[in-house]
């Protein structure tokens, strides 16, 4: 072989002569006739340059002979081809001489690799992070567009990131990891920005304005959803990387080879060191070389490890959050809208019990696959963790890593060349880094040991986790904007608290408690059937711990309430028990690791940990009293904790002889005397010596109430301050409290005016040892006069001197009727029922019978809570007590009275 290798010092092109080999059998070889030129630019030899001069000519020299032995000519008849004046010699000459030369300058090209130096100062290329992973990562999926990569590269005096990865783990796991890492936050900030716009547009009614608040809600989650996921795929972030496929030629095998010699420099001068870890990294020959240069160089602090598990795992939980959160609302959307509707389905309330059972049926399983199969695949990451950190122990670098050209056994699968071993010139390069092997091995197993073994007890970072959480952010702003629209302030308020404490603190504690648990549990099982337990047992745990924070939050809610200081307070209580948590988890994790040394089978340790759920969730609810608590996570109730408030609407207009005594467990009497003028209704109750029978079938402590107001009257300014006169006169004719029965209403001029009264008037009866309740028609007063009902209503809901207000469910007053007052649901805003939805009032509806709360198929219990999230505290019975084998009028009808009042005609009897 004859070869020529013209300085590159000069302008002229190297010229490359390769001798033919032997046509055998009629195959084709490489042509050995054909010359190669390639072009080097004097420039990349600038007087800048790092490398002597006398070490550029060695290296010219190498890469000369190593270029020979990759060069991708295309396929010709093996023909003699001489050079004039050249002598033909076999290819075993060839082999043998170039073998020669190139080993003869390994040792010097080492030590120049060894110093991290650079050939050239053009040879420090980056490329922009946007590059590299654009359409999806293509350059790390695909690498047929070689030619069009390298151009995306250029010089730089400096790298913010080198990424180390393994070309030969997961491609997907790795683009999306990157993705999550440089477009995760700019895609979170422009949701978050589109739904602010989005929402300021409905409220300004640049948009429809007059969507319901589960709509609203639904329109935010959406609109998140498409502006992060675009600005996810298609953001373009400026950060200078050092990708090796864009960065270190491909198809010039001359740059290329100068690439890789000058890798070890461009470690030494980036700024940080991006590990994309899978199980594969730790075994390759490059990767290992690559942490160690830099370690060697810039120590552990700018080496940032991130397994490439994390950004599958993050991206799935932002999608979860993001089908939770659409799924609420738009059922509950629908739900709303078809209150009252008639559907091929049925009415609205049986479309709506069959949406939330499709809803049901298809998020819980896919919840529990989802929890089992993150358990499955954290449990195996952590595995794999624990074998790296275990293979680093012991590391060797002969024994534990594989070099790709050795694989190959240095034959190019496609052209039969000689590759070079890239394992002679690392650890060569290593011997001069370190002194020898051996100094490398245990470098690695000391510094790089600890290094890793840092994941086996890190956990997705808690940005991260906020990150994925932001679709809760973007739903409850749809319903903060639609309380801003509709001025309920108090609700909005709530929120500002309600939202951080799951946000910020809960989910991400839960999510954390939960990994934690896969990192204890994550050896692996003898058997499938263990693995099974196991994984289940894990994500019983999960909801598990859902569950004891949703009922903590009843607890809070039902002692003290919903009002703005009680969510503060129960955001800082949370937020304190969520930082003092890994503290006492440590506890926990201690159980388990002496659980796992005690005596027993594997199975019947993996059934008692698949079981321990269920056998806490009995202890801590020994007699059920936590059951509804438990299940289901109760949002809106009372300002403070009440026994069920069971009243009853005591007909006492025909005198105490006539009046019928209440439930045995009834915890309130009205008098009710269908008298509406508040002095003529206590003289009534006083001469006719009722007050005492109206609690008299109670056993347990009866508070009696006395009734202000009614269908014959108008409740305004007069009648009000008119029951604030009598207050003493009631408090001291044995009543407790006073009830405004107000089914038509009257303000001076506003809404605001008319609330105000109000307000006034429970507070001065509040002080003078009163307890104050309102009654009206189904949701909303029949008649407002110079006034919005639902206005009025929503100032009723949030008077803090209010002890409980009650819808009247019925009209006739016999069959339960759920609709709202129809008289005001056109106004805007309607009197809907979802006004009462964010109300600090105990809500306490009028029935029928008793059974119609909560036993009947149709209940006020459930319709409440499924339809509109609304607990509600307790019911007041409308229809009188009778004997059992009584048999009521089915269909009776109310009469005038000649009183003046709205008595019902007397259809019962003793």
């Amino acid at each position: 072989m004859n070869v020529e290798v013209m300085s590159v010092m000069e302008t002229t092109p190297v010229a490359v002569v390769v001798q033919p080999c032997r046509m055998e059998s009629g195959r084709y070889v490489r042509a050995a006739s054909v010359k190669r030129s390639i072009d080097v630019d004097a420039a990349s030899w600038s007087e800048k340059d790092s490398a002597p001069p006398e070490i550029r000519v060695k290296l010219d020299g190498f890469l000369g002979l190593a270029t020979q032995r990759h060069l991708k000519d295309d396929w010709v008849p093996a023909e003699r081809v001489v050079q004039q004046g050249e002598e033909d010699h076999s290819q075993a000459e060839v082999s043998d001489a170039d073998l020669g030369q190139v080993e003869s300058m390994e040792g010097e090209v080492a030590d120049f690799i060894s110093k991290l130096q650079l050939t050239s100062s053009d040879m420090l290329r980056a490329t922009t992070a946007y590059r590299a992973l654009w359409h999806f990562g293509r350059p790390l999926r695909d690498g047929r567009c070689y030619r069009q990569l390298y151009e995306w590269s250029f010089v730089t005096k400096h790298v913010a990131q080198f990424w180390s990865h393994s070309w030969h783990g997961p491609v997907v796991a790795k683009v999306l990891l990157l993705l999550v890492m440089y477009n995760g936050l700019p895609a979170v900030l422009v949701g978050s920005a589109s739904v602010a716009i989005t929402l300021l547009l409905h409220h300004l009614c640049f948009l429809p304005c007059s969507i319901e608040r589960n709509g609203q809600s639904a329109i935010a989650v959406s609109v998140g959803l498409l502006a992060s996921s675009l600005t996810f795929f298609f953001w373009r972030s400026h950060q200078r990387v050092f990708l090796d496929r864009i960065c270190i030629h491909q198809t010039d095998e001359k740059l290329r080879m100068m690439g890789l010699l000058n890798v070890g420099a461009v470690l030494n001068k980036s700024d940080s060191l991006l590990v994309c870890l899978d199980h594969t990294y730790i075994r390759r020959l490059w990767c290992v070389l690559e942490i160690s240069a830099f370690l060697k160089s810039n120590g552990q602090e700018g080496i940032n490890i991130k397994p490439t598990s994390w950004g599958v795992s993050i991206v799935i939980l932002f999608l979860a959050w993001n089908g939770i959160m659409l799924g609420i609302a738009v059922v509950g959307a629908i739900l709303r809208q078809s209150t009252g509707v008639t559907t091929v389905l049925g009415d609205g309330q049986r479309l709506g019990f069959l949406l939330w059972v499709i809803l049901g049926s298809t998020a819980v399983p896919s919840s529990f696959f989802t929890l089992y199969m993150v358990s499955r695949s954290l449990r195996a990451h952590f595995r794999a963790v624990d074998s790296i950190r275990k293979q680093l122990e012991t590391f060797s670098v002969k024994e534990d890593t594989v070099a790709h050209c050795c694989t190959l056994n240095h034959v190019d699968p496609a052209t039969g060349a000689t590759l070079t071993c890239d394992r002679v010139i690392l650890e060569k390069c290593l011997v001069l880094w370190f002194g020898s092997v051996q100094a490398f091995n245990e470098f690695i197993q000391n510094e790089l040991s600890v290094v890793f073994k840092k994941l086996t007890t890190s956990t997705v970072p808690y940005t991260w986790i906020v990150a994925a959480g932001i679709p809760l952010l973007w739903f409850h702003a749809g319903n903060a904007a639609y309380h801003l629209r509709t001025e309920n302030y108090q609700a909005a308020a709530r929120l500002v608290f309600y939202v951080p404490s799951w946000w910020l603190a809960i989910g991400p504690t839960c999510l954390q408690l939960f990994v934690w648990l896969l990192r204890r549990v994550r050896r692996q099982c003898s058997s499938l059937c263990q693995e099974v337990l196991v994984n289940f047992g894990c994500s019983m745990y999960a909801a598990f711990i859902y569950f004891v924070v949703a009922a903590f939050e009843g607890f809070w809610y039902t002692t003290f309430g919903t009002d703005v200081p009680s969510m503060a307070a129960f955001s800082v209580v949370v937020m304190t028990i969520c930082a003092l948590i890994p503290c006492a988890w440590l506890k926990c994790c201690s159980f388990l690791m002496v659980f796992k040394r005690t005596a027993g089978s594997n199975m019947v340790k993996a059934l008692i940990l698949a079981l321990l759920p269920v056998a806490l969730a009995f202890a801590s609810c020994p007699s059920g009293e936590c059951e509804e608590t438990a299940v289901v996570q109760v949002r809106k109730s009372g300002r403070s904790k009440r026994d069920l408030m069971v009243g009853y609407w005591a007909w006492a207009w025909e005198g105490a002889a006539n009046t019928i005594p209440g439930p045995a467990n009834q915890t309130m009497g009205i008098c009710f005397s269908g008298y509406t003028d508040a002095q003529t209704n206590l003289n009534f109750c006083i001469s006719e010596g009722v007050i005492p029978y109206i609690c008299s079938g109670s056993d347990v402590t009866c508070t009696k109430w006395m009734t202000v107001g009614g269908a014959g009257t108008t409740t305004d300014r007069t009648v009000l301050s008119g029951a604030v006169g009598l207050a003493a006169s009631i408090r001291s004719a044995g009543f407790d409290g006073v009830i405004f029965d107000s089914e038509y209403v009257e303000a001076q001029s506003t809404s605001t005016d008319l609330v105000e009264d109000f307000y006034e008037a429970t507070a001065n009866l509040s002080s003078a040892g009163l307890m104050v309740g309102i009654t009206t028609s189904h949701s909303a007063p029949l008649g407002c006069t110079n006034c919005n009902a639902a206005e009025v209503v929503k100032g009723w809901l949030a008077d803090p001197n209010l002890d409980w207000i009650s819808p009247q469910l019925y009209s006739n007053g016999y069959s339960l009727e759920l609709v709202p007052t129809s008289d005001c649901s056109t106004e805007s805003p309607a009197c809907t029922w979802d006004i009462y939805e964010n109300a600090i009032v105990p809500i306490v509806p009028s029935v029928p019978y008793a059974y119609m709360y909560d036993q009947a198929s149709t209940n006020a219990v459930d319709y409440f809570k499924d339809t509109y999230n609304i607990t509600l505290q307790g019911y007041i019975q409308w229809i009188q007590e009778v004997d059992s084998s009584f048999n009521p009028d089915p269909s009776p009808s109310p009469s005038p009275s000649p009183k003046g009042y709205y008595g019902r005609k007397k259809w019962f009897g003793r």
